[in-house]
């Protein structure tokens, strides 16, 4: 399959069901990975996002960008506007593409239209996190100018006692 035959563009925030499907699968993608610290939202905490999200989210503030094979969500990616000591930034919230649609150049579109909508905001910067056994990520990260900037370490403590 050819990279011509998937449509890249913008979530589009007033048809409701594509913000559905498209939040639907940002908040599956932690459990698919395995990501231990996120827990799975519930159908009524999706519902919440997703009114939140149509009613804030916007071209200043968010790039939502999508892949669809035949109608079908197959890659997203969310970017989100952040200023930090004056300096507008943007942090990746979501890179994802469908298993069987990986390794067409999907994510690589979807983060050049990402960096595309940054540069235009006035970003002078993109921050992203990659679980640190994701070397596939890791690598077309640093293919793509990101370098390492900060490590992000996490503990669970819930049953833990402090020290």
């Amino acid at each position: 399959m050819e990279l011509a035959v998937i449509e890249i563009r913008r979530l589009n925030y007033s048809d409701k069901n594509e913000v559905s499907e498209f939040y639907n699968i940002f908040w599956r993608i932690p459990a698919e990975i395995g990501d231990e610290f996120i827990n799975e939202q519930s159908s009524g905490f999706i519902a919440k996002f997703i009114d939140h999200s149509i009613a804030t989210e916007n071209e200043t503030n968010t790039f939502s960008g999508i892949a669809l094979f035949q109608g079908i969500i197959v890659g997203i990616h969310v970017l989100r506007k952040f200023i930090e000591c004056g300096t507008i930034g943007v942090h990746s919230a979501n890179l994802w593409v469908e298993k069987n649609f990986r390794r067409m150049g999907i994510a690589e579109e979807l983060k050049i239209r990402g960096e595309a909508w940054a540069d235009s905001i006035g970003a002078t910067f993109i921050n992203t996190n990659v679980l640190p056994d994701n070397k596939v990520m890791l690598d077309m990260n640093k293919s793509n100018g990101f370098s390492i900037y900060k490590i992000n370490l996490r503990k669970r403590i819930i049953n833990n006692k402090i020290g």
